[in-house]
């Protein structure tokens, strides 16, 4: 009887683990893709699915191989007319729906972690949890003689 209970118990353990690995790959290809931001409404932001990235607005690229292109500011500057730039990154998505996005950006690279919030085929919403500067050692070099 105890060793029927374990292995129901045990059963159902490894169906809920294998249903939420198919529930994070059908978040993943949801999020493949092109996201061009539309509007930041208090710290929710709203990016619609596009075609391609768009010349004159940020978003982001999600490729399948957790590769990206992220289209930002190609300077420190915000003050209209914006120049943009499409910079190479990567992502990963967790079981609780944040994604991590490593990438350049004009001043070196960063790593930012979005919680996400909603998704469909048309849009995306997400919060800004976290970002920070990737300081990259710096090497001098010694000159003796």
């Amino acid at each position: 009887m105890i060793n029927n209970f374990k292995f129901i118990v045990f059963s159902g353990l490894i169906i809920l683990t294998l249903n939420s690995f198919r529930y994070q790959t059908k978040l993943e290809d949801k999020l493949v893709g092109v996201w061009i931001f539309n509007v930041a409404e208090g710290e929710q932001l709203t990016y619609n699915r596009a075609k391609e990235l768009k010349e004159d607005v940020g978003g982001y690229k999600f490729k399948k191989d957790d590769k990206l292109i992220y289209r930002q500011n190609m300077s420190w500057c915000g003050t209209s007319p914006i120049s943009y730039k499409n910079y190479d990154g990567r992502w990963e998505i967790s079981p609780d729906s944040v994604i991590t996005i490593t990438s350049g950006y004009y001043g070196g690279e960063s790593e930012k972690k979005l919680k996400l919030i909603s998704i469909d085929n048309h849009t995306l919403k997400a919060v800004y949890i976290e970002s920070h500067r990737i300081e990259k050692p710096v090497m001098l070099l010694n000159k003796t003689k």
